[in-house]
């Protein structure tokens, strides 16, 4: 009896074993690759290996964090990998999307987006804005209002504002200088965008 006990018990810990080297090889050999990231970081790295699109997302960041209004931005940019005519596409769209909490008293004038980098105009455009519907979309408690919108720039733009040493972003009538961390987030977003080329 001891020794189909020990027997038993030796196989459990082998198939335990086998079961935690097969998962790691399935990881390893592209079976999750569809949805690593970076822990611990702002920025978030995800690869089809079936498509060969990259995702690259720079997660909500605050912008505006008041008791009348919380403004976030996130980013992402999708770079497929393709050539034209043996060279590889770099002005790939960067979407930056904003998503703005208020109690009703927020003026986004044209909803354009520009960006001031060392003095030198960068100009994001018009941004598509949209209003919530679903209950996901509700505004978190003490908000009236939750309008999303969403713009973009190309990804050599983006080089251009995350190489800046001083930016300042206009926003439709928002006004703001981006501070010395969301500065360090959008240039790890934009390192990871230029590594994935």
């Amino acid at each position: 009896m001891r020794n189909l006990v020990s027997t038993v018990c030796v196989w459990m810990v082998m198939v335990s074993l086998c079961a935690g080297a097969l998962a790691q090889s399935m990881e390893r050999s592209g079976s999750k690759k569809m949805a690593r990231s970076n822990d611990g970081s702002q920025v978030e790295v995800k690869k089809d290996e079936f498509s060969g699109v990259t995702t690259i997302t720079l997660k909500p960041q605050k912008l505006i964090d008041s008791p009348n209004h919380l403004l976030t931005m996130s980013a992402e940019v999708k770079l497929e990998g393709k050539t034209y005519a043996g060279v590889m596409s770099v002005d790939e769209t960067v979407l930056f999307k904003f998503d703005s909490q208020n109690n009703g008293n927020v003026d986004f004038g044209d909803e354009e987006l520009h960006f001031l980098v060392d003095g030198e105009p960068v100009k994001g455009g018009s941004t598509a804005s949209g209003f919530a519907s679903s209950l996901l979309d509700k505004p978190a408690p003490g908000f009236k209002r939750r309008n999303s919108y969403t713009g973009g720039v190309y990804l050599s733009q983006l080089q251009q504002i995350a190489k800046g040493k001083n930016v300042a972003m206009r926003f439709g009538s928002i006004k703001l200088t981006l501070d010395e961390k969301l500065l360090n987030s959008l240039r790890d977003f934009a390192r990871a965008a230029n590594t994935k080329q």
